[in-house]
């Protein structure tokens, strides 16, 4: 059977530039999703942490806009990538993908529909409406909610509105603390596997390593780093998951893009700078 080596970071506060001490830990979606993917799977996962003592979830990556249901985090994508000709203008930065209300796309394109059967308003038409409205969001820096409610054509009122909005919010606290909880129900997470106390001959159980990065992270973490030679003498093999813990508000947006989230899923300005720039005009 495959074994595989999931090592986590036990760290739980950073030090900044300026000398002070900043909250941290591991990301809840990027230690989850594998995890649980190599367990349905049938392969044999150890939590390691290098000290032993146990991993610990980065509060601010439990915030409920790091946790967007699937569905609403594919239609939101899509809606996002009408914004420009070409998605290298697109700009989305973790304020406007976050604070403008812009998840509830999906929603708020089934409200349209709803409303508009008497029109036979189509899939098509209703994605067409909130993603020129959520475009006019994003230039604007305006609610989608407030944006939607200004055309009286689309025969929705701003209560109902805003009531979608809130409903994709509160499903994606929901969904947060449904990953908290599954993490801190998985054995290892609760007591880890100390790297410091593994030996060579442990080992050497694990045969032909090799490394799975988390999220996007790049900094590999060789098996000649943990046991200072390479055997290949096991019968079975491991894989090794490495997460660092990062933290946005320490390092800005560029370094703190979460596995699953809209802005790794589209190639943005914001991810290769910290500089928040004006969109496209176009």
């Amino acid at each position: 059977m495959t074994r595989i080596a999931y090592l986590v970071t036990s760290a739980r506060e950073m030090t900044l530039a300026d000398g002070t001490q900043h909250r941290t830990g591991y990301f809840a979606e990027e230690a989850l999703k594998p995890y649980e993917r190599f367990a349905a799977a049938g392969f044999d996962v150890t939590v390691i942490t290098p000290d032993g003592e146990p991993p610990y979830a980065d509060p601010y990556g439990l915030s409920w806009f790091f946790h967007y249901p699937e569905q609403d985090k594919d239609y939101l994508a899509s809606v996002v990538r009408t914004f420009a000709h070409d998605v290298d203008d697109i700009r989305l930065t973790l304020h406007q993908n976050t604070e403008l209300g812009l998840a509830a796309a999906r929603r708020l394109a089934a409200l349209l529909q709803a409303a508009g059967n008497e029109q036979g308003r189509t899939p098509s038409e209703a994605h067409r409406i909130v993603s020129a409205a959520a475009k006019t969001a994003w230039r604007q820096d305006r609610q989608l909610a407030d944006v939607l409610a200004e055309d009286d054509s689309h025969q929705l009122t701003r209560e109902q509105i805003q009531a979608e909005v809130d409903a994709q919010r509160a499903d994606s606290e929901q969904l947060a603390a449904e990953r908290l909880r599954k993490l801190q129900a998985i054995p290892g997470f609760g007591h880890p596997v100390a790297l410091s106390a593994l030996t060579d001959a442990d080992l050497d159980d694990f045969a032909d390593p090799a490394f799975v990065a988390a999220g996007d992270h790049d900094h590999p973490v060789p098996l000649a780093d943990l046991r200072g030679h390479h055997s290949t003498s096991g019968a079975s093999e491991m894989i090794f998951m490495w997460f660092l813990a990062r933290n946005s508000r320490g390092t800005g947006p560029k370094m703190r893009v979460p596995t699953g989230s809209i802005c790794g899923l589209i190639r943005t300005a914001a991810l290769r700078s910290n500089r928040i720039t004006e969109p496209s005009g176009r």
